[in-house]
């Protein structure tokens, strides 16, 4: 994930999603709606890198509708990049202004109870929209974030082998701690969001 550091004081931060155990079944064809999907967790930079690019890994709580499959964890690892030249934005109540961002790759797995999701969002290559705006609140001096990313349910395991479909994952949250270093910034912070959509298994 590249840094602005030094630029209107932002700093480049993201988003959730996470993993844990799960059981062996095999999968039926089944079909799952999320409506009301909400998660909670944190974040740091990690050493892990997507084309040279550090990125930032989230873990997370979340818990959907009676209509989806149930609570779960997930983890994420995202590379976020700014536009070149900077694009700007302003944060959703339109108080504050903020400089554009977009999900140049991203991986998630969560995982339920009986199985888990496994996710991609992102083509490495700048979207037409911005996926999300960094801002410095002013009231409270720190860098706040705000992220849409729509994820591509590429696979899972157990109860979800065979899945495919879309979720769309929407998150706010605050950069906590953030230390300059030669290859971008190392952040840590809180986040929280909603997830929504649709997947099957073995859809015909």
């Amino acid at each position: 994930m590249k840094s602005v550091s030094g630029k209107r004081g932002y700093t480049a931060a993201t988003m959730v999603f996470a993993a844990a155990l799960c059981s062996g079944n095999v999968a039926s064809a089944e079909e799952y709606s999320i409506k009301k999907g909400e998660f909670a967790g944190s974040f740091e930079t990690s050493f892990f890198t997507f084309n040279g690019e550090t990125v930032i890994s989230t873990i997370a709580n979340g818990s959907t509708d009676k209509k989806g499959p149930g609570e779960y964890q997930s983890q994420t690892l995202s590379d976020l990049t700014y536009f070149s030249p900077a694009r700007y934005c302003k944060s959703a109540d339109g108080q504050f202004d903020g400089i554009a961002f977009f999900v140049s790759k991203s991986r998630a797995v969560l995982t339920f109870k009986k199985g888990q999701l496994y996710l991609e969002a992102g083509s490495g290559s700048a979207p037409v929209n911005p996926d999300g705006c960094m801002y410095v609140d002013t009231n409270d001096g720190q860098n706040h974030f705000e992220l849409g990313v729509t994820y591509n349910v590429t696979g899972g395991s157990g109860k979800f082998s065979g899945a495919s479909g879309s979720l769309y994952s929407e998150s706010e949250g605050v950069v906590l701690e953030a230390t300059e270093g030669y290859v971008g910034d190392a952040l840590f912070g809180a986040t929280t969001g909603k997830l929504s959509g649709d997947f099957c298994t073995d859809c015909p």
